[in-house]
């Protein structure tokens, strides 16, 4: 097995990221279920589920303050001679332990040619830990524990002649 614990964000109804808007291009992360965690092993799916892994923390474009950590990584470099993905999955945690735990969020499993994930609205500032798992046809493998710190965003500011367009004044009291 891959893991043993308990899903305990499933039983006990918390989340590790806050309520989001998924994108609809990609796949959305879900607290982690009992299912999740006992996973059959491969050793040919652990060669392939990550040799390089990369997380691109960045503030969104149009919506302000904004969180988006883009998640993508090279599988199957190192893979056995004739072995073949079939699915993959991306995992992420607030907690080192959260893995070990059973306390982390998942996306399920998605098309083993998919190689990037976006997290969207991660809470700012916060560290999170993420693997990626490759499965084949005996089981599946973890990639090793990566983190990432959500970034920042600033708010939008309105500069002074979009105040004065508005309507709004710079003055104290609104005079």
């Amino acid at each position: 097995m891959i893991h043993r614990g308990v899903a305990l964000s499933a039983l006990l109804g918390w989340s590790l990221l806050a309520p989001l808007a998924w994108a609809s291009d990609g796949p959305s992360f879900r607290p982690a279920t009992e299912a999740d965690l006992n996973l059959p092993v491969s050793a040919s799916a652990l060669r392939m589920a990550s040799t390089e892994m990369l997380a691109e923390p960045r503030c969104g474009d149009v919506v302000p303050r904004r969180t988006l950590v883009d998640l993508s990584w090279d599988a199957g470099a190192s893979a056995a001679p004739g072995a073949a993905l079939t699915q993959m999955r991306v995992d992420i945690s607030k907690l080192p332990e959260g893995f070990a735990s059973g306390r982390f969020e998942t996306t399920g499993a998605f098309a083993a040619d998919r190689r990037a994930v976006t997290v969207p609205e991660a809470e700012p500032g916060v560290r999170y830990y993420w693997r990626v798992l490759a499965a084949d046809a005996e089981g599946w493998g973890s990639s090793d524990v990566r983190r990432f710190r959500a970034p920042v965003c600033k708010a939008d500011v309105l500069e002074a002649d979009q105040i004065e367009a508005q309507g709004l004044s710079l003055s104290a009291g609104g005079q």
